[in-house]
């Protein structure tokens, strides 16, 4: 019944439909858009695209092959910064920039603050600066404008779920392998509302099913090869079974006891985040909208009691689980975090590299500072989430409200993480 009437209500206002398309399949505006735009420092940020179909299909076969390329000729010879970012719902790859405020945003508001960032990065650690380039994994997010969008959730919901398939993975694991030919190379995957469903269930299993692979010991260097420096999920509109399962099947096996080098300090595996969650407290998008459409889909579904698992007598009911995301279900927090507004800059640069307010290894506290942002991500005492899938509920003065994932602060908090949970340069 409730397909029949979003038909109904689709057909009835078929002027305010978004077409079937791509958008980036040829010069200038894609495969890799030319010319690249530049930050305050004059240096060129090329951007890449690779758009899938409703059904999850590649639109073309040049687009993966062409960001691949522009990976490889950024890496030469001082390696690359790489950050790959999957929008959510009402969102695609249409251009100009003016007619698409995520991507917009995505390039000025992040790539280039984190170009302008490794250049003072360069200069302080006297070293040769590297390129930044990004790649914009699209699909269509926008099926329905105007004042009806609403009623294209649940199938726009359906639409990612078929996108976050063997196109959107094999897209992820060879961007990220590309990257990894640079030894000096980093990369980041960023996925925002429906885009951090299609990245969880596109790259996690993969992460998950490597890391379980990786505590056996043979596998380990496979781990560190495949994944990239940091998945991000920002305000993900998933529910929190899948991420339960992950943590659960996370839990039940020995830590991953080889270190690596971060930028502050060494760290055990299993203290370096495979998957980063990160929700806003006022993101009543994914707090009130997303569960109460779940709760509708799982009217008729079955669900069961935690009787005999570590779940029992910790979390609310499995349908409970199901209709609520991560980011506003408490019991599976990792970590809170706290953001402090400094008096003072440390110097005249915005761009200063992210530096350690103080050393929290006994706690497992991680402090970092970017410019005067203070962040803290402290780990819950007790907590049941004591893996490295990282879920954390983020105050309102960093991500506020659902849509707002490009403001400064968060950005310094996401160059904050790359710099010091992410690999060493070496």
């Amino acid at each position: 019944m409730k397909r029949v009437v979003v038909a109904a209500l689709l057909f009835a206002s078929l002027s305010a439909c978004v077409s079937l398309r791509s958008y980036r399949t040829n010069p200038p505006y894609g495969p890799v858009e030319q010319p690249p735009f530049k930050d305050l420092f004059g240096n060129p940020i090329h951007i890449g695209y690779v758009e899938l179909d409703d059904h999850g299909l590649y639109w073309t076969d040049k687009q993966l092959p062409a960001s691949m390329k522009m990976i490889e000729t950024a890496a030469e010879p001082n390696g690359a910064i790489v950050a790959v970012f999957v929008h959510g719902w009402l969102n695609n790859a249409r251009y100009p920039d003016h007619d698409n405020t995520d991507l917009h945003n995505f390039k000025h508001d992040v790539l280039a603050v984190m170009s302008q960032h490794e250049t003072e990065a360069a200069r302080h650690e006297h070293r040769p600066r590297r390129n930044v380039v990004g790649v914009y994994v699209a699909w269509r997010g926008k099926s329905l404008g105007g004042p009806l969008f609403p009623f294209s959730f649940y199938d726009r919901l359906d639409a990612a779920l078929r996108v976050a398939d063997t196109e959107a993975t094999v897209t992820l694991r060879g961007l990220i392998a590309k990257t990894r030919e640079n030894r000096h190379s980093q990369i980041i995957v960023i996925g925002h509302s429906f885009g951090g469903l299609i990245t969880e269930r596109a790259i996690g299993p993969v992460l998950i099913t490597e890391a379980m692979l990786a505590r056996t010991g043979p596998r380990i260097e496979t781990l560190l090869r495949e994944a990239p420096d940091l998945v991000i999920l920002v305000n993900p509109a998933t529910n929190a079974t899948r991420a339960l399962g992950d943590v659960w099947v996370l839990k039940e096996s020995p830590e991953i006891a080889p270190q690596r080098a971060t930028l502050f300090r060494r760290q055990t595996l299993s203290r370096t985040p495979l998957i980063v969650s990160l929700t806003s407290a006022t993101d009543w998008a994914t707090g009130l909208g997303f569960p109460l459409a779940e709760y509708l889909e799982g009217a008729f579904q079955s669900f069961r009691g935690w009787g005999g698992t570590p779940m029992d007598g910790v979390f609310p009911s499995e349908r409970t689980v199901y209709a609520k995301t991560m980011g506003h279900l408490p019991q599976i927090w990792s970590h809170d975090v706290a953001f402090t507004k400094l008096p003072e800059a440390r110097s005249d640069a915005k761009t200063e590299p992210a530096v350690p307010c103080r050393e929290g290894e006994a706690s497992g506290e991680i402090c970092f500072i970017v410019g005067r942002d203070m962040f803290t991500m402290t780990p819950r005492n007790p907590r049941f989430n004591d893996t490295h899938y990282w879920i954390m509920q983020v105050p309102k003065s960093i991500i506020n409200g659902h849509s707002d994932v490009w403001n400064a602060v968060w950005v310094n908090m996401l160059i904050g993480m790359m710099e010091s949970l992410g690999a060493e340069r070496r």
